[in-house]
């Protein structure tokens, strides 16, 4: 990430889209890793491909395409947030939903989360847990700046 350093962000942004595609398993995760912990003021020119990514047949890139768009708290992800955390065959992809879902910081999915808490995989459970503390953490703020 220290590499990235210094570089134009917007321009470092859109070359990682373009990798968002790819057939190499590695290549595109590295992309949505480093979409994710790049810690970029936006992300949007990579968005539609994360989004598109939340349907991928890989679980690995379905869950960490769901961080990436939690992490950078993109709003157009709450819906397909919300579908994988309810929906999502794999329990990783579900669980990496969830707390993206906490990570995104919107009430609106607090039914989901409370539902997760009963998923049949514990680890989605936790995540789901996790995820509502941290929206319960961010009314509170709301309330106290009122």
């Amino acid at each position: 990430m220290a590499a990235l350093k210094g570089l134009n962000e917007a321009d470092v942004v859109a070359e990682l889209a373009n990798f968002l595609d790819s057939q190499e398993a590695t290549i595109r995760r590295a992309a949505i890793y480093i979409l994710w912990k790049g810690k970029f003021t936006s992300i949007e020119p990579a968005v539609r491909g994360l989004l598109q990514l939340c349907d991928h047949q890989e679980d690995l890139t379905r869950g960490m395409a769901a961080l990436a768009l939690g992490g950078n708290r993109v709003a157009r992800g709450l819906a397909v947030l919300m579908k994988m955390t309810n929906d999502d065959r794999s329990g990783y992809a579900r669980r990496c939903a969830a707390i993206a879902l906490g990570f995104l910081g919107d009430q609106a999915a607090t039914g989901v989360l409370e539902k997760a808490r009963k998923d049949p995989e514990a680890l989605v459970q936790a995540n789901a847990r996790a995820a509502l503390g941290m929206l319960q953490g961010k009314a509170a703020e709301s309330a106290d700046r009122t």
